[in-house]
């Protein structure tokens, strides 16, 4: 990628507000055409990465390659039936959480362990070296995760902050012990909420609205942008700030549309992808604070905040034990790269190299 094009990709992100909502160049036949679906709406977690990712696409290719986007499941199908899709070759590109790679690769294992980040900061700066690249740490675990799940993974890094929301009532953190709650499909996710003292069930994502208004389960957990742009508040209104993890992210895009554009354009998807997760990994650190102090605030019958020393206590309650577990599909160096500014990591650390 030469230098132009990186200082071009840096001006449409400064400028993304202006990009995302006006054409740049006059239109021309694309040359190529890819589609692009995500499972939520595009003001959302995976929406804004989406169309941030076609803007600097298009802007940079002079409109060679089109990106036509499909949110809000319009493509067909629930997310995990688009990434089969991404492998099959039936679907060019999608953005979705990253834990459902877990069932081809560990690679990105790490944005799927609740308490494993400090603070939502730490996934960011282990992702990016800079707004349009990635660390090696994370060039490594993209390569590895391209090679084992067999579709080109392309970005990956978190986006904003989850936290659990419910159809009981809560008022301290005490409450959530013994509630059913609606968790991610991966063994880590289950392990983790069991090991808080609730009763972790495996949910697909389509059918967590309704199971909140039925009352087939108690709680569920997700990103307050999502409490809202889901409407899960109208079956969940009893909101606690856990902020357990950040969600996860992945850009993903089939090997033969990959291998259809030369190489010029795969430098250019690449760079784009890493750019657009970039800036849409900061959107989500701003925007989850804005939500919570918006609308989750108005919307939610009652909101409890959990303080540092609660989420602490949890944290060591839970992640030595997740660690226990999953520590090599974490990876050791993702765990020392941690360990830096991380007491709770440090310790089980030094604990584990003790007892071997």
């Amino acid at each position: 990628m030469s230098k132009i094009n990186k200082r071009r990709i840096n001006i449409i992100l400064i400028f993304i507000a202006v990009f995302l909502l006006i054409p740049f160049y006059i239109y021309c036949e694309p040359k190529y055409t890819l589609n692009l679906a995500c499972g939520e709406p595009l003001w959302t977690d995976s929406g804004i990465p989406a169309q941030t990712f076609k803007s600097a696409v298009e802007y940079l290719t002079n409109g060679d390659i089109y990106i036509r986007l499909h949110p809000s499941g319009e493509w067909g199908g629930g997310s995990k039936d688009c990434l089969a899709g991404i492998q099959l070759n039936t679907l060019d590109m999608l953005v979705t959480t990253s834990s459902l790679l877990s069932q081809y690769t560990d690679a990105l294992y790490m944005f799927d362990v609740p308490f494993l980040f400090k603070n939502s900061l730490d996934p960011i700066l282990l992702s990016f070296k800079s707004s349009t690249e990635h660390t090696q740490l994370m060039k490594d675990a993209l390569e590895k995760a391209s090679q084992e799940s067999k579709m080109k993974v392309l970005s990956a890094t978190t986006i904003g902050r989850r936290d659990i929301f419910s159809n009981k009532p809560i008022e301290s953190i005490r409450d959530i012990q013994g509630l059913k709650i609606r968790v991610i499909s991966n063994p880590v996710q289950v392990d983790a909420f069991n090991y808080m003292g609730l009763k972790a069930a495996p949910l697909p994502y389509e059918e967590v609205y309704n199971s909140l208004r039925l009352k087939m389960i108690d709680a569920a957990e997700n990103s307050p942008n999502a409490y809202i742009e889901m409407r899960f508040v109208e079956g969940a209104p009893y909101y606690l700030q856990t902020d357990h993890l950040s969600n996860g992210m992945a850009f993903f895009m089939s090997n033969k549309a990959w291998d259809s554009l030369p190489g010029s354009y795969q430098r250019i998807i690449e760079q784009c992808a890493a750019s657009a997760m970039n800036a849409s990994s900061l959107w989500g650190l701003g925007a989850s604070d804005y939500h919570l102090k918006g609308e989750v605030n108005k919307s939610a019958k009652k909101m409890v905040m959990v303080t540092p020393e609660e989420k602490h206590i949890l944290r060591e309650k839970v992640l030595p034990k997740l660690l226990d577990k999953y520590s090599e599909a974490i990876g050791r160096d993702v765990l020392e790269f941690l360990a830096e500014n991380d007491e709770v990591i440090a310790n089980w650390l030094k604990k584990n190299k003790a007892n071997k």
